[in-house]
């Protein structure tokens, strides 16, 4: 059963089927059954009950010495990051799969304190939502935006129904998070922060010029988006270093296809507004650049980025999927 102490380790079956294990519901999904008498052996382990991997962070910088998926940013905060197509980096959080991003450093809590805090992205978008639309175009203003009065204090965080902004001169549609907002429980492994959220002249900017300007504004957040640097940080493989020297809005093929933020064929909003402009901002777009194009009323996915505790600890998983990382206290 799933209180019974036990956690998930792996699943094989024979006769060429295949098998998923689903940790939150606590069944198996088969697929190409095709034969008589096939088998599925599906193993288990103990669930820790005294955690010896410790603080998220830590174990996150300590893996970083012995995986090639984790690694230094290069930056001057020497952050740690998760890198390449699918690395693994799946993390449960608010009964729901996330990603980690990463170990950020230097982060000033809400009270100015710098701290180091593990960064995570739902795994999946809660829906296409306009960035703003308070007039014709919206307003490229992150701390006045109508996005951020849903995620960061409105329905999302409440976990309840409400309105949603979906297109020009304040048009809302009905958005219901009361299944998949954040739980009280969730909240409570969250800190509030100064979010980096600086704004930037057009999208031909590397990861790590993006990293330089948004670090120049910040407003305090318990829920944003990620940032076009995350983005751009989040490439791997063996094109790494060439496409950290290639523009956001020029990325091809090879830098799209080893970043495990792209999401294929989904546009995504990022926190970070183009600062020539009063009404548009960042956002990935569908073929994996950074584009600087859209004014902010369009609907793109939205998916929430959110600040651990620095005591939160890991107590379970490998990172994948299928055996996500646990979170405790």
């Amino acid at each position: 059963g799933k209180e019974d102490g036990y956690v998930f380790e792996s699943i094989t079956c024979n006769n060429g089927a295949e098998a998923e294990w689903n940790s939150d519901t606590w069944k198996i999904t088969i697929g190409n059954l095709s034969k008589s008498k096939t088998t599925c052996t599906v193993s288990f382990k103990t669930k820790e009950t005294n955690p010896s991997k410790g603080s998220a962070i830590d174990y996150i910088v300590n893996l970083s010495s012995s995986s090639e998926e984790i690694v230094n940013d290069g930056t001057e905060d020497n952050n740690i990051r998760y890198i390449g197509s699918n690395p693994n980096n799946y993390v449960l959080f608010n009964n729901e799969l996330w990603r980690i991003i990463g170990v950020m450093n230097n982060i000033e809590d809400s009270n100015g304190n710098k701290g180091s805090y593990v960064k995570i992205i739902r795994n999946e978008s809660i829906g296409s939502y306009s960035w703003d639309n308070k007039n014709t175009n919206g307003i490229n203003s992150w701390p006045n935006s109508s996005l951020r009065a849903v995620i960061s204090y409105g329905p999302y965080t409440k976990r309840t129904s409400g309105r949603c902004p979906s297109g020009q001169n304040g048009a809302t549609t009905v958005c219901n998070f009361s299944e998949t907002g954040l739980t009280s429980e969730a909240l409570d492994m969250l800190i509030r922060v100064n979010w980096p959220y600086g704004r930037r002249v057009g999208s031909n900017g590397t990861a790590s010029s993006f990293y330089t300007s948004e670090s120049q504004s910040t407003t305090q957040e318990i829920v944003g988006l990620m940032s076009p640097s995350d983005y751009g940080y989040a490439v791997g493989g063996s094109v790494r270093a060439t496409c950290l020297n290639t523009y956001l809005s020029n990325y091809n093929s090879n830098c799209v296809n080893n970043n495990w933020l792209y999401i294929k064929s989904l546009a995504q909003w990022t926190i970070v507004a183009v600062s020539e402009e009063s009404d548009t901002a960042f956002y990935v777009s569908t073929s994996g650049t950074i584009g600087s194009n859209w004014y902010v009323f369009n609907r793109m996915a939205v998916r929430p980025v959110v600040f651990l505790k620095p005591e939160i600890i890991i107590e379970s998983g490998t990172g994948t999927s299928l055996d996500p990382f646990i979170l405790g206290t």
